[in-house]
């Protein structure tokens, strides 16, 4: 986007994109520790673990990806390809299996995709934006950093709030992966206004 408009539409599109997907990763952590919790017994503590054994792999991912991905593939490509695991991490959080264990076991391993995908494309797509700032308009690289932090703290804000309202509405596992599902689609509609 190399005009004033285009300049707006990038910064409008950073403000949603970095928004919802905190608001996204938030719901997913405190709902993911919120189900563990409540619906498999697993007790705060151990869901609180639970968490932090994403958050492990959620670091893992980070550096996979810086090492082995940054600058060998297209960040449109990597873009697209988080959101498609991101999408099926999400899937595998729906409560649709016959066995608890099964469920248990999917539902974790969902969460863990969804939030590594999801933290991953975040550096990715920041990259992809700041590459195209623009000087002198309202898309500069120090105004597209401060409203990236900016989005991101108001995402998490609402995220963790967010989720608590959402189980307290519908507890539930499918739910939190419906209420998933649909912020990975508008993030995948974003993510398609971004790289038009």
């Amino acid at each position: 986007p190399r005009t004033k408009s285009g300049a707006v539409a990038l910064t409008l599109v950073v403000l949603h994109l970095n928004f919802t997907r905190m608001a996204l990763r938030l719901l997913m952590e405190s709902g993911m520790i919120f189900v563990l919790a409540s619906e498999y017994g697993w007790g705060p503590a151990n869901a609180g673990f639970g968490m932090g054994i994403v958050g492990v792999f959620c670091a893992i991912a980070q550096f996979l990806s810086a090492a082995f991905l940054a600058g060998r593939f297209a960040d449109t490509t990597l873009m697209w390809v988080l959101e498609v695991f991101q999408l099926l991490g999400v899937a595998l959080m729906f409560d649709v299996w016959v066995r608890q264990r099964v469920t248990q076991a999917a539902f974790f391993t969902g969460c863990t995709i969804a939030y590594c995908s999801s933290s991953v494309w975040g550096g990715i797509g920041t990259s992809f934006c700041l590459k195209r700032s623009q000087p002198g308009t309202v898309a500069t690289q120090k105004t597209l950093l401060m409203i990236n932090q900016m989005s991101i703290f108001a995402g998490t804000c609402l995220g963790a709030v967010g989720s608590r309202v959402l189980m307290d509405m519908s507890p539930g596992q499918n739910a939190l992966a419906g209420a998933s599902l649909v912020g990975v689609l508008m993030l995948m509609s974003l993510t398609a206004i971004l790289i038009a």
